[in-house]
């Protein structure tokens, strides 16, 4: 069970415990770490979990090692609940792409303004009604700065931030992927960053056919049904257990992906996704 899942399972009404929190300093000076707390969770809702591309042309019980276990699969892939839910004959076996079809949730936003609509309600924002209701003088000095936050209020851009693979203990520097240092903005990196270096490396078909003329394999990705997460060096540092031996894989990433794109879009590449953006 993730984080997010724990917290929906205990978790006060959140606007409740704002409006308990805007009738006086105390409460607010209390309940603010309520919301705080709140809104962190719903930041890397994938952090930690097994993550995996997978293609349209993969066949039943294909998946990457370790994914699953032997009984896991049986029960996935041959289950009779899946089975009607996808259409299948009897005898007929789930592939791993069609059992992930059947799930459509996708992330929750993270902005605390799309979680506190009270519109149906009031007739307008809760945000705008604090304000309608308080005015300047009697709400709390960091109400805006709590409840509609900025990304850099989570992520400091005045860090450094590493890319985790927690299943084989490797990361990635942000500065040995980023085209230039400019475009690294704390963890996010314009035109190149984190995501793609993931994606890279977990897609998994059957199928070898691939638009990328190279020895890189990102049909059967090494790293598809690992683990990651996005960190600073120094929580990262904080975090390491003393028999845990990392790796700096950071060079060896910047190659692979270099090879990769210069496959895809030639030589220049680097100065195609700079000045034309074409991913």
């Amino acid at each position: 069970m993730t984080a997010y899942e724990k917290w929906e399972l205990c978790a006060p009404d959140i606007k409740s415990v704002i409006l308990l929190g805007l009738t006086s300093t105390y409460f607010w000076n209390t309940c603010r770490r309520h919301v705080w707390s709140y809104q962190r969770l719903y930041h890397g809702q994938w952090s930690g979990e097994k993550i995996i591309c997978v293609g349209e042309h993969i066949k039943p019980f294909d998946h990457p090692p370790g994914l699953f276990s032997e009984h896991e699969a049986r029960h996935l892939f041959s289950n009779e609940f899946y089975r009607a839910r996808l259409g299948l004959e009897k005898g007929q076996n789930a592939d791993l792409h069609s059992f992930a079809s059947t799930f459509d949730e996708e992330p929750k936003d993270w902005r605390l303004t799309y979680m506190l609509d009270l519109s149906e309600v009031y007739g307008m924002d809760w945000y705008d009604l604090v304000y309608s209701v308080l005015g300047n003088n009697h709400r709390p000095s960091d109400f805006a700065d709590m409840c509609k936050p900025r990304l850099s209020d989570f992520y400091p851009e005045n860090q450094s931030w590493i890319l985790r693979n927690l299943t084989t203990l490797e990361y990635i520097r942000s500065e040995a992927i980023a085209l230039k240092p400019e475009y690294i903005r704390g963890p996010f990196i314009d035109y190149l960053g984190f995501g793609h270096v993931v994606l890279s490396r977990i897609c998994w078909s059957s199928n070898s056919l691939s638009s990328v003329e190279d020895d890189v394999s990102t049909m059967r990705g090494i790293w598809a049904g690992h683990r990651f997460d996005i960190t600073t060096v120094e929580k990262h540092k904080q975090s390491i257990r003393n028999y845990e031996e990392w790796e700096d894989i950071s060079e060896e990433i910047a190659q692979e992906v270099a090879r990769i794109w210069e496959s895809v879009f030639g030589e220049h590449w680097r100065e195609k996704l700079d000045f034309d953006g074409v991913f």
